[in-house]
């Protein structure tokens, strides 16, 4: 951490009817996190304001009213290796610990976790992350600026909803908007959302349409109207899909593509004004250790495009009387 400066005003009361208790607030300005060997930013921002902190020390509990972390910047990389950011900044998370004897229980010192931990809302504003593929040809960058979003309801308690609310920007044209609610801590999981996407610029992911599908895409922008439903561990995605001129160029050489003739259904599946227009409802189970959002969806994508392939041939076979 190069850089960062806490400061604040905290009122330490002890002993009494209200036990120990810290209450006031907290500001960090400046803050810096870069990797170690690098020295390249990770994560930093220009102010994180902690607003009518409350800390009772017995039991352990923290109440938050509000929260303000203003043009907060992430850098996530994946190196040509596959090695993450989170990799290279702490190597030996990864790693499993040696096993070791059986526990023997420990007496109790009279001192207990963090039992409550509620925050009214946190409030993101001017956000700016970046994302980079380096396994890929070419490599894939994008930036999301700038990123607002509020954050209410935050509980330990399973049974409370965490409300969101994003607006955002891909790359400087795609407007992207998120509303719904989680439970993180329920188990299992359970969230509602919706996803609101335009004017994504395909050209941007031919370095995953190349790789997946084997055509780089030429030409084409994306709308998306995505809708998220998990309980008892699954998934159920609706997914409004409209690509707008969309162009593919020349196969090329992809040992990890679909072998589909993809271009034959995508032809397939336009219409008068050479648009596509798809709604691919995806569900999963989220216990399946093998279980991918991406995976689920790009199997059920090429489904489809085997589907509208099949499609006008069974047509004819229809018409073929038997014998």
């Amino acid at each position: 951490i190069p850089a960062g400066r806490l400061g604040g005003k905290l009122d330490w009361r002890m002993g009494g009817k209200a036990k120990d208790q810290i209450s006031g607030s907290l500001q960090i300005d400046g803050l810096r996190v870069t990797e170690g060997r690098s020295k390249s930013e990770i994560f930093g921002f220009k102010t994180l304001d902690v607003n009518r902190l409350a800390l009772q020390l017995s039991p352990l509990a923290v109440s938050i009213a509000k929260v303000d972390l203003i043009e907060p910047r992430g850098s996530f990389v994946i190196d040509a290796q596959g090695k993450t950011s989170l990799d290279r900044i702490a190597p030996a998370a990864s790693k499993k610990a040696p096993a070791s004897k059986k526990a023997q229980p420990k007496k109790s010192s009279g001192s207990e976790g963090l039992t409550t931990l509620e925050i009214g809302s946190v409030n993101v504003k001017k956000g700016r992350f970046s994302f980079a593929d380096k396994t890929l040809s070419p490599q894939f960058e994008s930036v999301i600026s700038p990123l607002d979003m509020i954050v209410t309801g935050f509980s330990l308690d399973p049974t409370k909803r965490t409300e969101l609310d994003l607006t955002a920007i891909i790359d400087g044209s795609a407007p992207i908007t998120a509303k719904g609610w989680v439970s993180p801590l329920k188990s299992p999981v359970e969230a509602n959302s919706t996803v609101t996407l335009r004017n994504l610029d395909l050209v941007a992911l031919s370095s995953y349409s190349s790789k997946f599908i084997a055509y780089p895409v030429t030409r084409g922008q994306l709308d998306w109207d995505l809708n998220v439903n998990t309980g008892d561990n699954k998934l159920a995605m609706g997914n409004a899909i409209k690509a707008r001129q969309l162009e593919l160029g020349d196969k090329v050489e992809a040992p990890d593509a679909a072998d589909v003739p993809v271009k034959l259904g995508l032809a397939l599946l336009r219409d008068m004004s050479g648009d596509i227009s798809i709604n691919l409802p995806v569900k999963g189970d989220l216990t399946d250790p093998k279980f991918s959002i991406g995976g689920i969806v790009l199997q059920a994508f090429l489904g489809l495009i085997v589907k509208a392939i099949a499609s006008p041939f069974s047509l004819l076979a229809s018409l073929v009387p038997d014998g």
